[in-house]
This record gives C-alpha cells, sequence and structure tokens, in this order.
C-alpha cells in the first residue's frame, strides 16, 4: 500500500489514512497535467519522508538533511502525527556573493492520521544522520469507536 498525498485513501482493512502537506496544498494544490500527472511533485519541501507498515508497527522516516534535533516538533494530536522542522539558513547575505540556490529553507509541517490500530501512546522518535524515524507500535486489538453507558438511577 502507498501512501498517497492530499486525499484520503481506505487500505484492505478498512484504515484511514491521509497525508497533509500544508506547503503543497497552499502553493500548489492538487495541480494536474492533462494527462493525470501530479505536476506539484517535483516541489517536494524540505520534509520528505517514507510510511511503511509491517506487521507489528508503523515507522514514519522523514529525510531533514542539515537539521539539528533542537530544529524538530514532534507532536501526537489523537491519532494525527505532526511533524515540525526548520532548516536555517548558512549564508549571510549580506556578505556572502550568492550564485545559485537549489537546498530548500525555512520551516516546514506535516500531518499524518495514523489508522486506529496505532497505538499512539507508545509513540518512539529516533534522529540518527538527519533521518527522523518514529516508530509507532500496532494495537492487538483495535478500541471500539463507541460504547454503551449505563445510566445510573438515583
Amino acid at each position: 500500500m502507498s501512501v498517497v498525498p492530499f486525499r484520503t485513501i481506505l487500505d484492505d482493512y478498512g484504515h484511514n489514512w491521509l497525508v497533509h502537506d500544508p506547503f503543497r496544498d497552499q502553493f500548489f494544490g492538487n495541480v494536474r497535467s492533462g494527462s493525470g500527472l501530479d505536476l506539484a511533485k517535483p516541489f517536494a519541501p524540505l520534509l520528505t519522508m517514507d510510511v511503511v507498515e509491517s506487521e507489528t508497527e508503523y515507522k514514519v522516516m522523514a529525510d531533514l538533511p542539515g537539521c539539528n534535533v533542537e530544529d524538530l516538533d514532534l507532536t501526537v494530536e489523537g491519532h494525527t502525527l505532526v511533524m515540525t522542522a526548520e532548516r536555517k539558513h548558512v549564508h549571510e547575505e549580506t556578505k556572502d556573493k550568492i550564485h545559485h540556490l537549489e537546498r530548500s529553507y525555512g520551516c516546514v509541517k506535516r500531518k499524518i492520521v495514523l489508522p486506529k490500530n496505532a497505538d499512539m501512546n507508545n509513540v518512539t522518535p529516533t534522529f540518527v544522520n538527519g533521518v527522523l524515524t518514529v516508530t509507532v507500535p500496532k494495537l492487538a486489538e483495535v478500541p471500539p469507536a463507541s460504547r454503551k453507558l449505563e445510566i445510573n438511577q438515583s
């Protein structure tokens, strides 16, 4: 199964997946060519990632070259994993003569809504060699979406 930005997709088990990239949404939307190709893909922001599922866990691996751990913010909001990162400029615009810039700088934020069987209370993030890896174990049993409440009589 692949994670497709901008759209919610349903996997074989009925789990919803959503990857949200505010940078692409704001500036490029879901731009498509006449052939159906997604034209926004070449404009990848600083934070590119893979989302991989095994039998026991979900793993999010985000490339953040040039970022320090102090420049990262990782939060959990319900079943949403929110990653924010900043890569600062290393050039002094007043002193350095810049001939060409292709590397991206600034802040980026990505949101990933994980399936209901993701154990969001036991998320384990690591940051090694510019790669943020977030491991989320799967729950053995998915908690029910609703439950009946007993009404006390006085």
